[in-house]
């Protein structure tokens, strides 16, 4: 079964935000990670063993995206004392990371627990 719902156009997550640009940075960024969670909630939905094959197929994607995505995080945190405008995109993205690292906990522990 060649079915892999993960469809990445549009996420790139190999540059960083920017200070200079925060506030156009956090709303391109809220939409990426809004559209990885509708993807990841497709993964949640694949049989276990197709997931568990996802995981090993994008496993260096995914490490990549949480490594980006911490360092966003930590500069969204101490860049947060913009205008209101940008404090609620900077909300809406922690939101959205948390969301995002539970959908992935999730998987994981399917993953795992499915092996056991």
């Amino acid at each position: 079964m060649n079915f892999d719902p993960f469809d990445t156009t549009g996420i790139d997550f190999n540059s960083g935000l920017s200070l200079n640009s925060l506030k156009t940075d956090l709303f391109t960024r809220v939409t990426q990670v809004q559209q990885l969670n509708k993807e990841l909630d497709k993964v949640m939905l694949m049989p276990k063993i197709s997931r568990r094959r996802w995981l090993k197929d994008n496993e260096a994607f995914l490490t990549q995206m949480m490594e980006q995505l911490s360092s966003d995080s930590s500069l969204v945190l101490d860049g947060i004392d913009g205008d209101k405008q940008e404090i609620d995109l900077s909300v809406e993205y922690i939101a959205s990371l948390r969301d995002v690292m539970n959908a992935l906990n999730s998987i994981l522990h399917a993953s795992q627990k499915s092996r056991l």
